[in-house]
């Protein structure tokens, strides 16, 4: 009887710890609770901090199409009567703020919440900190063993890499990207763009059976995630058609893109987009084309903000819903055209021309007889694939609306139509490259000149 009374203690002493570690662990019901409430009240912070900025980017626009010296700078931080990023909050206040490429700010949405946010120049949040758990963060990390090993769950540096004497292993880290160099915040280490990296997505028919082959570059950083672009084209040519290629075609894209993602080593996987590309050339794309209302007058098709500026010769006007325009109605297209002045000639490394651009390569020098003077490098392409960037864009035009996906086509970032409000549907025919977005804990060994593998930290 005193052996099973024993017992019998020993095993509720088991079950009272096992119930305190569900309820107060790390894991715990408390702490996912708290856990929760935290991660919401930051989404709902990152969500004011966007949409402020957002209106603000918007009313920027409207006042530089009416003046064009307005600066943005001054815009968003409130300087020279301006109204500032601030003043687009709906709660709360922003302090040391100043605008940029990776703008950081505090934002204190009340007395018990404030924040530290990264937001890039498209108003994007890279980053956001609760201020009480950024201190905190810090004191523990102040006191945390350095040295950390590393497991290899990749392939063998030494089997991939020519020079492992030279071999170079990255930590974990924020990855932080300035144009055409990503550098590792933990380690200072850097890439370049278009830099190999031995990534297998476990598509056999784009990696092959046999050894990794390496068909994957550094294309960025986002987030603090170290970005990956497929080297070769995952798939030739995928169309897209009409109306239901401007509805559905980022979303085909995507799915194209997503069995490329190895679940061990990425997070995402997705087409290339714009912004990708951007980031490269740190270049900020201007809103050409904003909303309009078009209507019939004598039978013609006026935009109303070209009405008095030349008479049409436009009969026709239907748009991307069907909606058909006629002597009684009016229909207004909300515009969203950017232009991109993406300048290839601008970066003076070929390597990364060539990854990202397709097949092109530099030239020396071009001679201009009829001027006696010298273009110093410029682009020869030979035979380039078109391929699509899954970004859609709304043009509104004098006397026509179109709607389509874009493309980088020849160096250049193109936006052709899929459909037109008078020349109506048409097929478009590119290839498809896929983006995968690593995760947090993985690192890199081997070099830029030879390559990098990939593992994960221990």
């Amino acid at each position: 009887t005193l052996i099973a009374l024993v017992i019998t203690i020993i095993v509720l002493l088991i079950l009272a710890g096992v119930s305190l570690s569900f309820v107060l662990g790390n894991n715990g019901v408390l702490t996912q609770s708290k856990t929760s409430v935290t991660e919401n009240k930051k989404a709902t912070a990152k969500e004011e901090v966007t949409m402020a900025w957002a209106a603000c980017e918007t009313d920027y626009s409207r006042a530089w199409a009416e003046d064009s010296s307005v600066n943005k700078a001054d815009f968003f931080e409130g300087n020279n009567g301006n109204p500032g990023l601030s003043s687009y909050l709906t709660t709360g206040t922003l302090t040391n703020f100043l605008y940029g490429e990776n703008s950081t700010l505090d934002y204190e949405k009340s007395a018990s919440e404030k924040y530290h946010i990264t937001i890039n120049n498209k108003g994007e949040v890279i980053s956001i900190v609760e201020v009480a758990q950024q201190i905190e963060e810090q004191q523990l990390n102040s006191g945390e063993n350095e040295g950390e090993q590393i497991a290899d769950l990749g392939s063998d540096p030494e089997e991939q890499v020519n020079n492992p004497e030279e071999t170079v292993i990255t930590e974990p880290g924020s990855w932080v990207q300035n144009g055409t160099t990503i550098t590792n915040s933990a380690t200072n280490q850097t890439l370049k763009v278009g830099d190999q990296v031995y990534y297998n997505s476990g598509v056999t028919e784009y990696e092959g059976s046999g050894e990794i082959q390496g068909k994957w570059g550094v294309l960025g950083a986002e987030d603090g995630k170290l970005l990956l672009l497929s080297s070769e084209y995952i798939q030739d040519s995928f169309t897209l058609s009409g109306k239901q290629g401007y509805f559905n075609g980022i979303t085909q894209l995507n799915n194209i893109c997503t069995p490329y993602k190895n679940e061990t080593y990425a997070t995402e996987a997705r087409c290339i987009e714009v912004k990708d590309i951007d980031r490269i050339f740190n270049e900020t794309p201007f809103l050409y084309a904003q909303s309009d209302t078009y209507r019939k007058i004598d039978g013609k098709v006026y935009a109303n903000s070209y009405i008095g500026y030349g008479t049409s010769t436009q009969t026709t006007f239907e748009d991307v819903n069907g909606n058909v325009l006629n002597n009684s109605n009016s229909i207004t297209v909300e515009g969203n055209r950017y232009l991109d002045w993406v300048e290839f000639e601008d970066i003076d490394d070929e390597k990364v021309v060539q990854f990202i651009a397709g097949e092109g390569f530099l030239t020396e020098p071009y001679y201009y007889e009829e001027w006696d003077w010298y273009e110093p490098g410029y682009f020869v392409w030979t035979n380039p694939k078109t391929y699509w960037l899954a970004n859609s864009w709304v043009s509104c035009e004098c006397n026509a609306a179109a709607w389509g996906l874009m493309q980088l086509d020849y160096g250049n970032i193109q936006d052709f139509y899929l459909w037109h409000s008078y020349e109506f549907g048409r097929s478009l025919t590119y290839g498809v490259r896929a983006v995968v977005c690593l995760k947090s804990d993985v690192v890199l060994s081997g070099n830029s000149s030879n390559g990098w593998n990939i593992s994960l930290s221990e």
